[in-house]
């Protein structure tokens, strides 16, 4: 593992994406584990994306007691039940297909019904559960989380969740968690590889606020393909081809 920015000093820089991945899974059972023997339950959270379906892959169903962990999403595209563009379905079609005990309790979004209704049932949904333990996601190319984009930085934001209408990325509309909602994990998960993060991990070394640093991740999961050339002060733009 290579030595890393100031900024990042602490943080180890995995050899390749796999790496990441597989230490990112083993991780996710052991904080299940820790969590469920501390208060027989466990709340994880997750996002959309390849980085999650990667570890979620990974992760041997059956080390886990998943009847006592409950599943939510970060956010979701308003799209009808069932679309294949929706984060609901590939989280389904990546775990539960291998779970062969019973499946957890899977909180999706209700996000077919608009931005507005779907985040006003999505809080109350929530409300009644308890608050998140564990929060895995990915981070996109310009440093937004769930759908929060630095066009939409919500970071004042007291609600659970809210609704999305212009969002720079399609479709417009959606559903996302808040920043104040995910940050109140105590376990947060941030996965940040490959070559088209270069330029999003410069903007982070030069001290850009974006919405992964509001979510201030108590796990980064970097590889040194987002991080090559960047190490020794060279921010140059390796370019970015988006998440």
């Amino acid at each position: 593992m290579a030595s890393i920015h100031p900024v990042f000093s602490h943080i180890p820089i995995f050899a390749s994406e796999e790496e990441a991945f597989d230490t990112a899974a083993e991780n996710v059972v052991k904080f299940i584990h820790k969590q469920i023997a501390t208060d027989k339950i466990c709340h994880l959270v997750l996002s959309g994306g390849r980085s999650v379906s990667e570890v979620l892959q990974r992760i041997d169903p059956g080390r886990v007691d998943w009847e006592k962990v409950i599943i939510s999403l970060t956010d979701e595209r308003c799209l009808p039940i069932g679309n294949s563009e929706r984060n609901d379905q590939m989280i389904h079609f990546s775990l539960f297909p291998r779970v062969n005990s019973r499946l957890p309790k899977f909180l999706t979004i209700p996000a077919e019904l608009g931005p507005t209704l779907g985040a006003d049932q999505y809080c109350r949904d929530l409300f009644q559960m308890r608050s998140p333990d564990i929060v895995l996601l990915g981070v996109g190319s310009d440093g937004h989380v769930a759908s929060i984009f630095p066009s939409n930085h919500d970071s004042e934001s007291s609600e659970i969740a809210i609704p999305i209408t212009e969002s720079p990325k399609s479709p417009e509309s959606r559903v996302s968690l808040t920043l104040r909602y995910l940050h109140s994990a105590p376990r947060r998960m941030a996965i940040l590889t490959g070559k088209d993060k270069r330029t999003l991990f410069a903007r982070l070394c030069r001290g850009q606020l974006l919405p992964v640093i509001d979510f201030e991740p108590t796990d980064w999961y970097l590889d040194i393909n987002a991080t090559s050339g960047l190490v020794t002060g060279d921010y140059g733009d390796n370019g970015d081809n988006g998440d």
